[in-house]
């Protein structure tokens, strides 16, 4: 008989599969901002001008590319903060230390789901940590609207939103799936 892997080798590919899915994902969200970046300078505007906002291309009805400078958090939140200084910090060492809590957690996690959902958060947080300590704010270039008599806008969001959300979407849906399997939750009609 075959044994099976022991508890440290269990937890070490845990962490594999956690640094794959946060690194490659990070790498992604770096490369598709910076590419939003260059096109925009491609275009003849400069990215220091503080309220840039530009459509670079409509996919199709619902659907541009756009550059827009995000000083908040995800989906624009908390943009109008004064202080640049502190939201620049500040919100970046929360990314940084919400990273290193999950981190911990990877060893924690009860399902593949919470695994995933814990690697693709830690690459939003850290994508948009990094775009806000390298350029000062987050580059925000998806747009999605509704065409009814005045458009109406979804804030514009990145491939990090993305991540942080389907990542928070995953690690419940396993952290559920759980609890529902040692009887602690009961969902009843």
């Amino acid at each position: 008989m075959i044994p099976g892997p022991s508890a440290q080798q269990y937890i070490w590919h845990r962490y594999m599969l956690w640094g794959a899915i946060t690194g490659v994902l990070f790498i992604i969200d770096i490369a598709s901002k910076q590419a939003i970046q260059n096109a925009v300078v491609s275009f003849g505007y400069q990215l220091s001008d503080p309220g840039l906002a530009v459509c670079i291309k409509a996919v199709f009805p619902g659907f541009d590319l756009v550059f827009v400078k995000n000083f908040g958090v995800s989906f624009g939140l908390f943009n109008n903060i004064d202080t640049a200084f502190s939201q620049q910090w500040i919100l970046s060492g929360l990314a940084f230390l919400i990273t290193g809590y999950f981190v911990y957690m990877v060893k924690e996690a009860q399902s593949m789901p919470m695994i995933w959902g814990l690697g693709l958060i830690c690459s939003g947080a850290l994508g948009n940590a990094f775009s806000r300590l390298r350029d000062g704010y987050v580059t925000d270039f998806i747009d999605l609207y509704i065409n009814l008599e005045q458009p109406m806008h979804w804030p514009a969001f990145n491939i990090a939103d993305i991540c942080i959300t389907v990542g928070a979407t995953c690690y419940f849906i396993g952290l559920l799936r759980h609890e529902r399997k040692q009887g602690k939750t009961r969902i009843t009609p």
